[in-house]
């Protein structure tokens, strides 16, 4: 009879089974990982927001080309 652990790490594509202390630094490590994705997403989400906002030229401007002069307004 083969042991708990001696089944699972034969199984292909399985994870290794660890003790509870080695997963709760690893699962620690991940989520400080995905608080910073989070964070840097956020901040880039907000961008837009501070940006600074559009306004309107003073003329419309024109367009030249092939011979043509025209507005773009």
């Amino acid at each position: 009879m083969t042991s708990t652990s001696d089944r699972t790490a034969a199984l292909p594509g399985r994870p290794p089974v660890v003790v509870l202390g080695a997963w709760q630094v690893a699962r620690d490590e991940l989520l400080g990982r995905e608080e910073a994705h989070t964070r840097a997403g956020d901040a880039l989400a907000a961008r837009p927001a501070r940006a600074p906002p559009l306004t309107r030229a003073a003329a419309p401007p024109r367009v030249t080309g092939r011979g043509r002069d025209r507005g773009v307004a």
